[in-house]
């Protein structure tokens, strides 16, 4: 009896643990691996062209951005979070503020994550590449 009893909570666990690992690995969050520097000093004008980069390349349909500096009311439903299988993005600038780093992580994402879907995103410009790279360091 008390074997059985065993064996219905490890199988508890393992179902649990399989499962949550397989429908949400990331569970929103990304680790830390980019070096911890203070927050960037971005003007305005590079923070909108990369928001515009950010919905213009639909990123917003793999990952979450909420808070106070997302103007695109569909990358901030809360309801959202659960459809959505990549990271969640709106504190990634406490975890990676390097704006040098973001645009290395978006040029060779594949050498820092090699399983992810994400794809490298080369065929960015300069200028766009950076916008982008200053928008994700910048959230808070």
């Amino acid at each position: 009896m008390v074997g059985c009893f065993v064996l219905g909570i490890v199988f508890i666990i393992v179902v649990v643990f399989v499962s949550d690992y397989h429908f949400s690995p990331w569970r929103g969050r990304l680790p830390a691996v980019g070096p911890r520097v203070p927050m960037p000093n971005v003007d305005a004008a590079t923070l909108a062209a990369g928001q515009r980069v950010y919905q213009g390349e639909d990123c917003g349909a793999c990952h979450v951005l909420t808070g106070a500096n997302s103007q695109d009311g569909r990358h901030g439903a809360p309801s959202d979070r659960k459809a959505r299988f990549a990271p969640d993005l709106t504190h990634e600038g406490r975890r990676n503020a390097s704006i040098d780093w973001q645009i290395d992580n978006l040029r060779d994402h594949h050498r820092l994550v090699p399983n992810s879907m994400m794809p490298d995103y080369n065929d960015l410009s300069p200028t766009e590449l950076r916008a982008l790279a200053s928008y994700l360091a910048t959230r808070r």
